[in-house]
Order: C-alpha cells, then structure tokens, then sequence
C-alpha cells in the first residue's frame, strides 16, 4: 500500500475516535511495520525439497532444509534467527517454534487454556513454512491456494500470515497435522515508545484479512510497561459468538487503546489460535498512533481549503490534520519565492485568519507549513484580494454597514 494512502486513513481514523485535533495534542505516528525488511523463506512447493541426496533426510524432518541454498524453519547463527539464507554447512537445528527478528517475537505449539482449548500441535508436525507465524511474499502465499487470499489487495510485498489452511496440507510423513492438536501462534510487536501521550488516545491500525471457519479465533493483544496483555480485539468464526467475524478478506481495522495515564511503552500482539483444518489471518501495514509523544515520521501530507478570490482583507484558511504535525507555520507573500513577507504565524490549530490591516487589494501567496523535528510538508495557493475601499472604517476588511455608521460618527462629531 501506498504510504501516502496509509496515512490517510490512520489519520481519518484518529480523528473519528478522537474528535477534532486541539492545540498541543498533535497526532503523531508512534510505530509502524510492514515488514518489508524482513528475511523471506525458501519459495518452495510444498512436499518439493532441492539439494544433494545426503540432505534429503533432514529435509523430511519437516524443518524444510534445503541444502546450499535459502533454509526456513530452521534455525542459525548466533543468536539463531530462522535462516532464511544460505548457512552453507552449519548444524541444523529443527525449528522450535519460536523465532524473532527485529524485535518481533513469534511462539508456535504452546497450549490454549481457553474454554473448548485443547492440546497444541507441535513443531515439525505439519507444512514447514506455514508452522505458526510467517512473514511471506504476497504472492507465494497466494501461489500456495487462492481460495479468496488473492483478495487481499490493500497488501503487497511482504505479508504477515498465519495460515492453518496450508498448515494442514501436508506433512512429510503422511501425518494428519490437525489430529495431533490445534494450531496455536502468537506474535509480539518490539515495544514502542508512547511516553507522553495522552492517556486514552492510541489507535492501532492494520490491514487484515480474515477467514473463519469451525473453531478458529484470532486476537489482537496489548501490553503496557511490560504487564500482562490484555485482549482489545476477538473475532471468532462460530456464528453464534458475539465476536462472530464473517469472510473479511480485504479490510482496514482500526481499534481504539485505553492506553494508561503515565505509561511509558506498549507492545501489540497478533494471535491465531485454537484452529484446525480451518482458514487463516494475514496481516500487513501495521500502524500505532496517539496525541503527544514523539513522532517516529515527519508530518503527513494535508489538504488547505482557502477561497482564491477574495472581496475582503480579512483571509480565512483551515486545513485538515497533519498526521506527526507538532505546529504549522502560515506565511503570506507578494511573490511565489517568498522573499518579500507580509504575514508570518506559527499556531498550533487548524485555522488562521488574516487582520484587517494586513493586507490591501492585491494578489497573494499563501503557504502552510506543517512540521516537527524529522521534516514538513507544505501546502501552496495564490489568491487574490479587492478591497481597496479607504471608507473601510471599522475596521475589519470589508465595506458594510458599520463603515456607514462610524462615518457618521465621525461627520457628526466634527
């Protein structure tokens, strides 16, 4: 997805839950992930393995060896990480069902203890590379099946996907993967600053696709200062369920955080569990936002609405909200390079207007500059002024009644 368009939509989600902006709560990005820089997996079909015969037997342990060249579900290095990179001759390491990159943690296999939970499968049970959590190509994992996966169109790239679908699919030793326990993963988010940010005002935002069948359910998970997680969002695929979530293949979600007053850090945790032979959750273009705090991207682009022709001196302008933005500068100029400045503010709200004595008739630029420590974005117009009226008395930049009256005054007074 365009940066640009993700914006867009964080920012139009923020301000329906948090009403308009006010001056000193800008609305600024706190976190985000698309998870672009991410090792990839083997692109392998399932039940195909490449390399020497000598590496045939590791392979069908179901950790997806492949030799001399890119491995998956294995593990590497110091510390070991899923090696997704030709380790040349290394020891192999099954995969355990844990795996971390970039300060995201996954877990796979442990046990649900919910109502109807019931034992976990087990790494090294079932298709390699879909064995919990897997940051994938987009279009490997629809290669995989389409089955309404190809729907996913506000993702690309690199994608977040727990899928038990194609988990259950295959297993190198003809195991049934799902009659060994239920498919069970987590996935946890480094932890984010939100230090200064106003208490109530988190919005986490992603895109998703969903699809729910038998006992599968998925959640999304907060923690604050390293506390226990909390759950903030369910969908769950039995009808019946108030958390019911029917096919969503293809949405934008966004969820309001009552984030505490005084904390400091959050973490944001994905989880698919309790699932069979069922559907699956992808996940892409995560986004954490709040009023206050520091901002991690420089301002957003913003629209400025201001009338081109004007039959006053007295200039309204407003603009819409600067996702980052901590304040915006308003400059009127008599020339496009703004080198001979007529007006020059720096406010905090959505609006500006001219005095009356600021401007005569004439042609103008405008400019608003929204900004913070990391950048700005601009926006420009020129617009036009006439009233050169010098019977503008009151004064407030137009000819009108009160102009008639205080000429009055003036005549009778002498």
């Amino acid at each position: 997805m365009d940066i640009k368009t993700n914006q867009a939509i964080m920012l139009a989600a923020l301000c329906a839950a948090a009403g308009s902006a006010v001056a000193g709560q800008p609305l600024v990005t706190l976190f985000s992930e698309d998870f672009e820089s991410f090792p990839l997996t083997v692109n392998q079909e399932e039940g195909v393995f490449t390399g020497t015969v000598a590496c045939y037997t590791e392979a069908f342990l179901g950790d997806g060896v492949v030799c001399g060249g890119p491995n998956l579900n294995t593990e590497c290095g110091d510390p070991p990480v899923p090696a997704t990179i030709d380790c040349s001759d290394f020891v192999n390491t099954p995969f355990d069902g844990e795996w971390s990159y970039n300060g995201w943690s996954q877990i796979y296999g442990y046990d649900w203890d919910g109502s109807g939970g019931s034992t976990a499968a087990q790494p090294g049970i079932g298709a390699a590379e879909w064995q919990g959590w897997t940051v994938c190509d987009y279009d490997f994992w629809i290669s995989a099946d389409t089955q309404l996966r190809e729907e996913f169109s506000k993702a690309s790239g690199r994608v977040l996907v727990a899928d038990p679908d194609e988990w259950d699919d295959y297993d190198p030793f003809g195991i049934d993967p799902d009659s060994t326990g239920v498919f069970n993963s987590r996935i946890t988010s480094p932890a984010i600053n939100i230090d200064g940010v106003t208490e109530n005002t988190v919005i986490v935002r992603f895109d998703s696709s969903w699809r729910p069948e038998d006992t599968q359910k998925a959640a999304l998970n907060v923690s604050f200062d390293g506390g226990a997680f909390t759950q903030v969002l369910l969908f769950e695929s039995d009808s019946s369920s108030p958390d019911y979530h029917p096919d969503a293949t293809n949405e934008s979600v966004e969820i309001a955080i009552n984030n505490p007053s005084g904390a400091t850090s959050m973490q944001i945790q994905f989880e698919l569990f309790d699932a069979t032979n069922d559907w699956w959750w992808a996940v892409d273009n995560i986004q954490v936002a709040g009023e206050g705090g520091d901002p991690i991207e420089p301002p957003s682009p913003f629209d400025l609405t201001l009338a081109q022709f004007n039959d006053t001196t007295v200039v309204p302008m407003s603009w819409t909200q600067s996702l980052n933005a901590i304040e915006y500068d308003v400059v009127i100029a008599n020339d496009a390079d703004f080198n001979d400045v007529v007006v020059m503010e720096t406010t905090t709200n959505l609006s500006f207007s001219t005095a009356a004595g600021d401007l005569t008739a004439g042609a103008y630029w405008v400019k608003v500059v929204a900004r913070n420590s990391l950048g700005s974005t601009e926006q420009v117009m020129q617009i036009g002024v006439d009233n050169n009226c010098p019977a503008d008395l009151s004064p407030d930049g137009t000819l009108n009644f009160f102009d008639v009256s205080r000429f009055l005054q003036l005549y009778n007074a002498g």
